[in-house]
Parts: structure tokens; C-alpha cells; sequence
């Protein structure tokens, strides 16, 4: 499973339809729940996810002796049978962003990158750097076609020393090595972030986030907007107090 990667980060609502009656039974399944195959393994977050994302899977409910859910067991459907409800969307240009917005104080986060010898720390990094974070994924086709912009975007502002360019993603470290063969990405990559994305409320991608030195969100959009590239760099010249640039004129 570890060539596929998570596309929805949330509850997944379930619904039950009973033979005698109309009556819907719902309950909530997240990452945290135990969810176990027919073996008896259980799923861990990566799992989790890529189970999500084929929409060839059911969560049965097992329940204790006192009628409480305690775990489910994974079953495979057919998509066309499949009774489980999303309550996340996935990445589209109208996705909501994420449960944050501006002017909200950051989460703090903290991740080691590829090279496993930088450790980036928002709670250290704030009131010192703009922070400019982009959650993504390898096989997210809108995360891969805004790489050329925000490479443009970090190459602007790579011999400044007030701001820093983060990307936390899902993705195994071999996976994102691969990946980076194959397109070039020039922020810190921070793999197997789940903390991350699970604190930044995300629930579509690729969703970007710039931090200004009070460490509060300036800005924040989500699923791969058109002019990404002058949206952001028009955000971090406000936070820098640089002069704007004209977006019609070369990179």
C-alpha cells in the first residue's frame, strides 16, 4: 500500500441501512479508531487513508458486551455498493480550505526534513521567519502542477534569512525521495507528517499557508488555485514590507 497516499484527512460518517426499516445508523471513523483486516491487523494512518482514497472499503462495527463500539473490522465492496459517506470533500479548486483561517494563531509544528538533519520548529521559527508552509502529496495531480510556481516563489526569496519554506506531506521518505527525483521541489519536505496536517485541519490539497512574524495566519487557500504564485508572493511582500511587484512582468 505504500505507493498510494492519503487524498481526504477526516471524519468518515457511516450509515447503515436496516433491512426491516429505513432508519439510518451512523457512527464516525477516524484515523484514531481501531480498524482491523481479516487477519487481524491493524490499520495504521497510512492505511487508513489509502483505504479511504480506493473507495472499495466498508468499516463493520464491533461492539462489546454492552452494546458500545469498540473497533471495526475492514470489509471490501464493490464502490457501487459501498453505503460509507465522506464528510471531507476532495482536492478541487472550491474546497474549503481547512477549519483555520486568518487571523487565527498557528499551530505549532515541528518536523525533521529529507536529509534527516534539519529539524524545522514553528514554536522557534515564529516572531523570527514569515513562515510559508504547503501541505501535499505525491499522487495529488493539483499539488504536482503548482511545484513550478512555488519554486519561482522560494527562488525569490531564498537569500533572505526572515523566511522559510516548509512542505509537510504524507509520504514515506523513500516515497518522497523518488518523487522529488521526478519533479524538483525546493522547500524543506517534512515526510510522514500526520501531526502536522491533523493540526492544520487540513481537508483538501494542496493547501497553502503563509505565517507572518506575529504567528498568526495571513493567509491560507486550498486546492490548487490559478495565479497561486502572485496571490502568495503579494502576501509575503505585505509581511516583509517589501514593495509589491507588477504580477504581469517576468519571473
Amino acid at each position: 500500500m505504500k505507493n498510494l497516499l492519503p487524498l481526504f484527512f477526516a471524519l468518515i460518517v457511516c450509515h447503515v441501512l436496516s433491512a426491516q426499516t429505513v432508519t439510518k445508523t451512523s457512527y464516525a471513523v477516524d484515523e484514531n479508531s481501531v480498524i482491523r483486516d481479516s487477519t487481524g491487523h491493524r490499520l495504521t494512518k497510512l492505511e487508513f487513508y489509502q483505504v479511504v482514497m480506493s473507495g472499495e472499503y466498508q468499516f463493520k462495527p464491533v461492539k462489546d458486551d454492552k452494546g458500545m463500539i469498540k473497533e471495526f473490522t475492514l470489509v471490501h465492496v464493490k464502490k457501487s455498493e459501498n453505503n460509507t459517506n465522506l464528510a471531507v470533500i476532495s482536492s478541487t479548486s472550491t474546497a474549503p480550505a481547512t477549519g483555520l483561517k486568518v487571523g487565527d494563531d498557528a499551530p505549532e509544528i515541528s518536523g525533521t526534513d529529507l536529509t534527516d538533519s534539519v529539524t524545522y520548529d514553528l514554536a522557534d521559527l515564529k516572531g523570527r521567519k514569515v513562515i510559508v508552509l504547503n501541505f501535499w502529496f505525491s499522487t495529488c495531480r493539483p499539488c504536482i502542477d503548482e511545484i513550478e510556481d512555488l519554486n519561482r516563489l522560494q527562488e525569490r526569496y531564498k537569500e533572505r534569512a526572515d523566511i522559510v519554506f516548509i512542505a509537510p506531506t504524507f509520504d514515506y521518505p523513500e516515497i518522497a525521495d523518488s518523487f522529488m527525483e521526478r519533479h524538483p521541489f525546493n522547500y524543506a519536505v517534512i515526510p510522514e507528517a500526520y501531526e502536522a496536517v491533523r493540526m492544520y485541519k487540513a481537508v483538501a490539497f494542496p493547501l497553502n499557508v503563509i505565517i507572518g512574524l506575529d504567528g498568526k495566519i495571513a493567509y491560507i487557500s486550498a486546492g490548487g488555485l490559478p495565479g497561486i504564485e502572485y496571490l502568495m508572493d503579494k502576501k509575503i511582500r505585505e509581511l516583509l514590507g517589501m514593495p509589491q511587484r507588477d504580477p504581469y512582468q517576468g519571473h
